[in-house]
């Protein structure tokens, strides 16, 4: 009776939350063994078959667990125009910003507002950023990254880029290149696009990547909205070059796999998280995470002689990874900074510096420190 009970609801899990309904198919053969268990002749033969039969039970129930969790979310939800949408494809980033575009972004976590703000894109599908003063000849800062540079949860004039762009129009105009969501394989590819091209207004180029953990499975595609994303191989010496979209067909002995067949394990939540897009990276994932830094540097000082190209990295958490990119970044000559040098007490108080427990992107006070570190410290300006 209580074998039965524990059936049903891994059935039912299955069903309810596997697009390709795995756990069933799976619950099916244990089924099949389950009996020829119960009418085989040789005691072996029903060992095996019994023991098999434990096994795809057992598959089918780890199975329903991931899906349930794949299901499950935090809590919060998004109101206002964003939910509209204001991104389109695009096989350069695998994903961008709508040019020209307004929208509204609250959100919300039952009764409590986590944030309610305006995010303004320019014509150029860049976040905004203050307009230069009267100058021909600006120097030119370009910031990549993700939500963290885009500036999830705050408003635009909140926004670290756009704060360093205030206090130095001056001297520098600031574009802000990053968005939700991205890595430095999208960063990589813009240059090498051509996306990124010298501006004669510019009499120099600054350039700075913002950098956090998250970035190294993002750049090995393991992030499931990044579907058409850029993606990047490891060449034999180390260099990384592209290798189209992640979402172009896979191959198995030099032959394509069938789509039908890729998604079909893309939704086998047991796959994905031990060999696909739901598993931890690692140190190869990690190598191509900082082989593609190198490249865009090169690319940088390649196509923007004079250039001058430098990492910043969200390092508020204990990641020995952080000190490996540091290492490796130093021996490339890239020089590497870290938000705990902007904000010494960030892990003892990070609590201060977030939108709120449910949303751990940067509150305004943060995008201030990091907007005073990149003036005063890696720019160097003669205003501060």
């Amino acid at each position: 009776m209580h074998v039965g009970v524990v059936l049903i609801a891994v059935v039912g899990g299955g069903i309810l939350y596997c697009p390709v309904p795995w756990s069933p198919g799976l619950l099916a053969a244990a089924a099949a063994f389950g009996f020829l268990s119960w009418k085989g002749r040789a005691d072996g033969a029903r060992i095996v078959a019994a023991n098999l039969a434990a096994v795809f039970v057992a598959l089918a129930a780890f199975e329903g667990y991931l899906g349930h969790q794949d299901a499950s979310d935090d809590g919060t939800r998004m109101e206002g125009t964003i939910t509209e949408g204001f991104t389109h494809p695009d096989d350069v980033l695998g994903y961008a910003p709508d040019a020209g575009s307004r929208v509204t972004a609250r959100k919300v976590y039952g009764n409590e507002i986590v944030y309610d703000v305006v995010y303004t894109i320019d014509q150029d599908g860049h976040r905004i950023t203050p307009p230069t003063k009267d100058n021909d000849s600006p120097a030119c800062l370009l910031l990549f990254g993700d939500s963290v540079t885009f500036g999830e949860g705050v408003n635009d004039e909140q926004t670290f880029s756009f704060l360093v762009g205030q206090q130095l129009q001056e001297e520098y105009a600031v574009t802000n290149l990053a968005f939700s969501g991205y890595g430095p394989h999208q960063m990589l590819s813009a240059f090498e696009s051509g996306r990124v091209a010298p501006d004669a207004r510019c009499r120099s180029q600054q350039f700075v990547y913002v950098a956090i953990p998250e970035h190294i499975a993002r750049v090995a595609g393991l992030a499931s909205w990044d579907t058409h994303g850029p993606r990047y191989r490891l060449n034999a010496n180390g260099s990384a070059s592209r290798d189209g979209n992640f979402d172009n067909p896979s191959t198995l002995l030099g032959a394509a796999i069938p789509r039908w067949l890729a998604l079909a394990f893309d939704n086998y939540h047991t796959w994905r998280r031990l060999f696909g897009r739901g598993r931890d990276p690692d140190d190869s994932d990690l190598t191509l995470f900082v082989a593609v830094i190198r490249q865009a540097a090169v690319e940088a000082h390649r196509r923007l002689p004079g250039s001058d190209f430098a990492v910043l990295f969200w390092d508020a958490r204990i990641d020995d990874r952080i000190n490996v990119v540091e290492t490796e970044l130093k021996a490339a000559g890239i020089p590497m900074y870290r938000i705990t040098h902007a904000i010494p007490d960030f892990m003892s108080h990070h609590e201060r510096y977030e939108l709120s427990e449910h949303d751990h992107h940067p509150n305004p006070l943060q995008h201030q420190r990091i907007a005073e570190f990149i003036v005063r410290r890696m720019l160097g300006s003669s205003e501060n």
